[in-house]
């Protein structure tokens, strides 16, 4: 619900109601922050960096994706390939998990 609130703001509201938007989206809906701190408790995500900022980058990267991903039929050049099936599309999705998971998460 959160996402599609976000997406609301982002593409067909005014001022008004998108600053009331990004505050509920400030009060973090998605329970990021609490995720992050669960990770740092199982030594699962990295301590050399800022809890909130990495928790941010969170919401920021997984937001603009899921917008790409939402958008591709709608523009087939985003990602500048053609033929996308179901198998590229959810390589993607692993790749764009694993490239966050090297990110933030605790190098072994």
């Amino acid at each position: 619900m959160p996402y599609r609130i976000s997406l609301i703001g982002n593409y067909g509201t005014d001022l008004g109601l998108k600053r009331d938007i990004n505050r509920f989206l400030a009060t973090d809906p998605y329970g990021t922050a609490a995720l992050v701190e669960f990770g740092i408790e199982r030594s699962e995500v990295r301590t050399d960096i800022d809890k909130e900022l990495i928790a941010s980058m969170l919401n920021w990267l997984t937001g603009q994706f899921q917008d790409s991903l939402l958008t591709e039929e709608l523009d087939p050049g985003l990602f500048h390939r053609t033929g996308d099936t179901p198998e590229k599309r959810q390589a993607r999705i692993d790749q764009f998990v694993e490239m966050i998971r090297s990110a933030i998460g605790v190098r072994s």
